[in-house]
């Protein structure tokens, strides 16, 4: 397992997940449940990099 991290709206996030896919997977998961889908305001999302 990889640890992908990204920013979203400027906090960190940290996603534990065995590829990209699956962590974007997870990314769209958190999205969806965050109430975003509602909102008119879009998140900025931006991939930071992986951490071994």
């Amino acid at each position: 397992m990889k640890q992908y991290i990204f920013t979203v709206d400027d906090r960190e996030l940290i996603i534990n997940a065995s590829g990209i896919s699956d962590a974007v997977e997870q990314i769209k998961l958190i999205m969806k449940f965050d109430g975003t889908k509602y909102s008119t305001q879009m998140k900025s999302i931006e991939f930071k990099g992986v951490k071994y």
